[in-house]
């Protein structure tokens, strides 16, 4: 399967109304049990980050969920907060997840759908100490918003990840419009 990155980027201006300033691809490959971070960029108080994926192969291993993560870091990178969508039983799973000190300290269930789609788009924002997320199929037939409240956090970076899936990846870094 070849990957196509342009009707991706469009959904992505249209769904989330903003306007690219930075962006970044790359394709990826990583086995089933291991994790590759595919970014880890500083963060400005003004950008939205939008991190799209098209899966071509489930690289499985029975101790280890698939999972694709976009996340901020603060400033000593020992507190994180963002998303992380595991495939587990035909479903992706999206947590809203907050760790300090390599420690899951929150981990909330906020929207499950079906893996029909080749991929998904997760899209990051903090203002004013709240963590605002859109999540999406790749088919734009499911998506969902909101923002979590998180008044002592303060972002430094933001990283994406990837553990167990062949494909490729574009991230966005954006401006509110």
């Amino acid at each position: 399967m070849k990957l196509s990155r342009i009707p991706i980027f469009c959904l992505a201006v249209m769904t989330f109304n903003v306007n690219a300033q930075i962006a970044y691809t790359t394709l990826f490959d990583v086995p089933g049990g291991k994790f590759q971070i595919l970014y880890k960029e500083a963060y400005n108080l003004a950008d939205k980050v939008l991190c799209g994926t098209r899966f071509e192969r489930v690289k499985s291993n029975p101790d280890w969920t698939p999972s694709y993560s976009l996340k901020y870091l603060n400033e000593k990178e020992d507190e994180s907060l963002g998303v992380i969508a595991s495939l587990k039983d035909d479903r992706y799973d999206f947590y809203i997840v907050q760790t300090q000190n390599n420690k899951v300290v929150r981990r909330e269930l906020v929207m499950s759908l079906l893996a029909n789609s080749d991929g998904l788009k997760i899209a990051l924002a903090f203002e004013e100490g709240k963590l605002i997320v859109d999540m999406a199929d790749n088919d734009g037939q499911f998506s969902l918003g909101g923002h979590w409240d998180f008044p002592e956090f303060s972002p430094r970076q933001w990283t994406a990840q990837i553990a167990g899936f062949k494909g490729g990846m574009f991230c966005k870094l954006y401006k509110p419009n």
